[in-house]
């Protein structure tokens, strides 16, 4: 059976190069709504993928006409 060409994150050498896990292939995460919005990366740590995606703290109650989401739950000036 010919190499797996691909890494998965399992801890296991996929592409028979003698090292698990080394070429796989991250990509970049979102979380968070509103003001509490982020970026981060999915990467892969001894056999399991970390997300390194932090989402931000509300900001406010959302009751002010803005148009910006300042408690986080995804509809902007619910309170106003």
């Amino acid at each position: 059976m010919p190499p797996d060409p691909t890494e998965d994150c399992d801890g296991s050498d996929d592409d028979c190069d003698g090292y698990p896990d080394n070429m796989y292939v991250g990509h970049v995460t979102y979380c968070g709504l509103g003001v509490c919005a982020s970026t981060g990366f999915l990467t892969c740590i001894s056999g399991s993928t970390v997300d390194t995606c932090d989402a931000g703290d509300p900001t406010g109650t959302d009751n002010d006409c803005d148009g910006v989401d300042q408690d986080c739950d995804g509809f902007n000036d619910e309170a106003w």
